[in-house]
C-alpha cells in the first residue's frame, strides 16, 4: 500500500510540475499517464492469462 501511495504522490507531483511550467501540456500529459497505466495493466493481464503457472496434480483414486 505504501508503494502505491508513493507512486500516486509522484504522479501528482509530476502533474503539478507540468501545470506550473506548461499549463497547455497538462491534459496530454495526464492522458499519457493514464494510457501508460492501462497499457501496463493490459500487458500484465495478457501475460497472466498466457503464463504456464505450475500446479499440483493429485493422484486419481484407482
Amino acid at each position: 500500500m505504501i508503494t502505491y501511495a508513493i507512486k500516486l504522490m509522484l504522479a501528482f507531483i509530476a502533474l503539478w510540475t507540468v501545470q506550473a511550467t506548461a499549463p497547455n501540456a497538462l491534459l496530454p500529459f495526464a492522458y499519457g499517464i493514464v494510457g501508460g497505466a492501462v497499457a501496463w495493466l493490459a500487458t500484465q493481464a495478457v501475460w497472466a492469462y498466457k503464463a504456464k503457472i505450475p500446479y499440483i496434480e493429485l493422484d486419481q483414486p484407482s
